[in-house]
């Protein structure tokens, strides 16, 4: 609150566990709440994000745009995103790949799979990392050969984490595969 307020903070990025915290605050001191009102908008990853604590930062803060972001850090952290919605209710979407990034959700053997249906989430495209440094065989496991010609790179990352396609084409988050 204090660096949000000294230095007129417009936009920033929490992982779950600093932004709750930052909306338990907000909520209940008026004047923290009215030293962070240089916001305009919020991008929340790392973790699973907390829908009621967004939705509250959001009456708190009408007009305050937050994000929801995805993305391991063998894939350059945040690929996938989502502007959180009123209408989002208690399911808030990891959301859509950014340009140059792919998201699959597939099975045990890298089969697409349709939308609603879980499975790994498989990431390609240009925020692919190299791999495990002096970890050849956790690198090999993870960052296997791209069989999708749509998606670019010759490698996808396979994330352990599941999840599914929504009809709208947006991803949501079902947990680990471990």
């Amino acid at each position: 609150v204090e660096t949000i307020a000294a230095h007129g903070v417009t936009v920033t990025d929490f992982v779950p566990t600093t932004f709750n915290l930052l909306v338990a605050r907000l909520d209940r001191d008026p004047e923290a709440l009215r030293r962070v009102g240089a916001l305009r908008h919020l991008v929340v990853g790392g973790e699973e994000i907390s829908p009621r604590q967004v939705h509250r930062l959001r009456e708190l803060l009408p007009g305050l745009r937050v994000s929801n972001a995805y993305g391991p850090s063998e894939t350059t952290i945040g690929m996938v995103f989502h502007d959180v919605l009123a209408t989002d209710g208690d399911d808030v979407p990891l959301g859509r790949p950014i340009d140059n990034c792919a998201a699959v959700v597939v099975d045990e053997r890298l089969r697409p799979l349709p939308p609603g249906a879980v499975g790994e989430i498989a990431i390609g495209g240009a925020c692919v990392g190299a791999g495990y440094l002096g970890a050849p065989e956790s690198t090999a496991a993870k960052f296997v050969p791209n069989p999708f010609p749509e998606i670019a790179g010759e490698r996808l990352y396979r994330s352990g984490d599941l999840g599914w396609y929504d009809p709208y084409g947006r991803l949501h988050f079902g947990g680990r595969r471990d």
